[in-house]
């Protein structure tokens, strides 16, 4: 089985996923993005990325060189970065970072978080939930991040 090798996946297509998957696919980075609701990012699809709608991770595992990510469905897909962009209500899949007391992700100032190829935006990292604006922005700033990090991981 051939297994395609994504730079990222973005898991979550709100606001800042989405925001995230476009400035990355603008920035030539193939994309992933994963939601467990089918939202829909029809101009999104080719040769850039893909969106899988109704697609609810179950579990993230750092490898070696990359990551993979496991849908509610069984299937895995691999990337050599992630995005986090579940909102508040991420569930489980955020243990794999460091949380503050408040229970928002850690992140520092390019949306990075305490693990090596992860970055985190919009509700998860930060209490401004509802802000469409900052989330919108912060999709941005962490694809510009990922293009940053796949150019030092090659």
């Amino acid at each position: 089985m051939i297994k395609t090798m994504f730079d990222c996946i973005i898991i979550g297509a709100g606001e800042a996923g989405a925001a995230a998957a476009l400035a990355a696919a603008r920035n030539k980075i193939k994309v992933l993005v994963l939601d467990r609701e089918a939202r829909g990012l029809p101009a999104f699809d080719g040769e850039q990325g893909e969106s899988k709608g109704s697609s609810e991770v179950v579990a993230v595992e750092k490898n070696i060189v990359s990551f993979s990510v496991e849908t509610k469905s069984g299937k895995v897909f691999y990337g050599r970065s992630i995005i986090i962009a579940t909102g508040k209500n991420g569930g489980e899949l955020e243990t794999i970072t460091a949380k503050e007391l408040s229970g928002n992700i850690k992140v520092d100032a390019n949306m990075a978080t305490s693990v090596e190829g992860v970055f985190a935006i919009g509700g998860c990292n930060n209490a401004l939930d509802g802000d469409e604006t900052v989330k919108t922005g912060e999709g941005a700033k962490a694809a510009l991040a990922v293009a940053e990090y796949l150019k030092g991981s090659k």
